[in-house]
Parts: structure tokens; C-alpha cells; sequence
């Protein structure tokens, strides 16, 4: 029972089904595994809520919807891990966490081209809209995302295209 627990666990993610099959097990038939594949689900658990609460703290609040959506699956029934998410539910839902993930949607739109095109036909606008977005949403924890990405977007475009920083920077500033 351990290893199918184990297997539930790690194989598929689904923490809910592999706390109900240990729970399952009659108290005479436990074994100590039963309370080490407990122990590491717990663990397992943590780490994945904590990646979530990082990513929300980088401002990426649509990977972390994402992630979050799908911890929420993975404990379906368990309701004291579940409960462990309502902070986190409760953060993305709120006024400013809503805000938030429409920002962080729009920034990924933004970085759209830079992500999915070579980067020799990329057009240089990008980075002034980057820097444009970043000035608009100053107050915005994805605002700050931007201002960080910036420079370092700056660098990769400006080493991989080969242009001087100094015409760079004329070739991307706002006249």
C-alpha cells in the first residue's frame, strides 16, 4: 500500500489519493513506510505550495494561478491541505491579485515576440514598450517584473544582434 501511495503521489501528483489509500490501511497492518510515504507527501505538499508562494512573490501571478490550480486538484478532499491553500486562493482573488494577473497577462503579451521569434527579425519596439509598460504600472508588482527584465532583455538582444550599446540605446529610446 506504501508503494501504491508512493506511485499516486510522485507518478501521477495526486497527493488527495495517495493520503486516502494510506488512510485506508487498518492500524494492525500499518507499517512504518505508511508514516515515511505520509511524511513525504507532507513534504511534497510544502514544496509545491511554497513554489507557488515564490512565484507570486516574483510577480509571476499566472504561473503561479497555474500552479496553484493544480495543487488544488492534487489535494481534492484532503481538506486540511486544501484549507493550507485558501491564503494563497485568497491572495490571486483579491482585488489587487486580480489586477495583478491581468498585468502579468498583458506583460507576457508584451514579451511575446522576444519569446517565440528569432531574435534577428525582432523588431527593437519591444523594448520600448517593455519600458513603457514598466512606467505605467510603476505602483505594480509585474511593473517591477518589467523594470527587472529590462536590462537584462537589453543585454541578450544587444549581445545577439551585435549593435553597440550606444546605438542601441538610441535605436530604442522614446523621442
Amino acid at each position: 500500500m506504501a508503494r501504491r501511495a508512493r506511485g499516486l503521489a510522485f507518478g501521477k501528483g495526486d497527493l488527495s489519493d495517495a493520503l486516502k489509500v494510506l488512510d485506508g490501511v487498518r492500524d494492525e497492518a500499518r507499517v512504518p513506510e505508511h508514516d515515511e510515504v505520509r511524511s513525504e507527501v507532507a513534504r511534497h505538499f510544502d514544496a509545491r505550495r511554497e513554489s507557488v508562494e515564490y512565484l507570486l512573490a516574483e510577480a509571476r501571478y499566472l504561473d503561479a494561478q497555474r500552479a496553484l490550480d493544480d495543487l488544488a486538484d492534487a489535494v481534492r478532499g484532503q481538506e486540511t491541505l486544501a484549507a493550507a491553500l485558501d491564503p494563497l486562493e485568497e491572495r490571486l482573488e483579491s482585488d489587487a491579485g486580480k489586477r495583478c494577473l491581468k498585468d502579468d497577462a498583458k506583460l507576457t503579451r508584451l514579451l511575446a515576440p522576444f519569446t517565440e521569434r528569432d531574435l534577428d527579425e525582432l523588431d527593437l519596439d519591444f523594448i520600448r514598450d517593455l519600458r513603457a509598460f514598466a512606467e505605467q504600472h510603476r505602483d505594480s508588482p509585474v511593473g517591477e517584473r518589467a523594470r527587472r527584465l529590462d536590462p537584462l532583455l537589453k543585454r541578450i538582444v544587444r549581445i545577439l544582434r551585435k549593435i553597440p550599446a550606444k546605438e542601441f540605446e538610441e535605436r530604442v529610446r522614446d523621442d
